[in-house]
């Protein structure tokens, strides 16, 4: 399983553009859509639409953890679409950690884990580059 640290990633337009990466077969290890691809999204809530980016997850995800102060107004967004019953959306409070686990449980073989936050990181972090960082640290943890 691949892990993708996207976490320079904070705003919804931002993440689109992350998920478009896997939603074409030739450009993410044929994953395409509807594949292999649990996503992680959330951070802090700038009460921007996330309605478009909620559709593009929903259409290309088999599972969304939402976390941080955004993670209800994601989960809202997804659960809202037309397609969301085509992918698994999880609300995970917490922290990261267990959103990282909890991706790890639910990934698929040959799959793939974007964490791409399409929020600003400071509802829990001083900048998106510490994020990263943990989201990086807990990658490695799995072992």
């Amino acid at each position: 399983m691949d892990y993708y640290n996207d976490s320079k990633s904070t705003s919804p337009d931002a993440t689109e553009t992350a998920i478009a990466a896997f939603d074409r077969p030739t450009r993410a290890a044929g994953l395409g859509s509807h594949g292999r691809l649990v996503a992680i999204v959330g951070g802090q809530d700038k009460g921007v639409s996330l309605t478009k980016c909620a559709d593009r997850l929903a259409a290309t995800c088999t599972l969304v953890i939402c976390v941080g102060e955004s993670g209800r107004a994601w989960t809202d967004a997804l659960q809202a679409g037309a397609r969301a019953g085509a992918c698994r959306i999880v609300h995970e409070p917490g922290k990261l950690d267990g959103a990282v686990s909890l991706a790890r449980k639910h990934a698929k073989p040959g799959g793939a884990v974007l964490f791409s936050p399409g929020a600003p990181s400071f509802d829990r972090y001083p900048n998106f580059a510490r994020r990263g960082e943990h989201f990086i640290e807990l990658v490695n943890a799995l072992g």
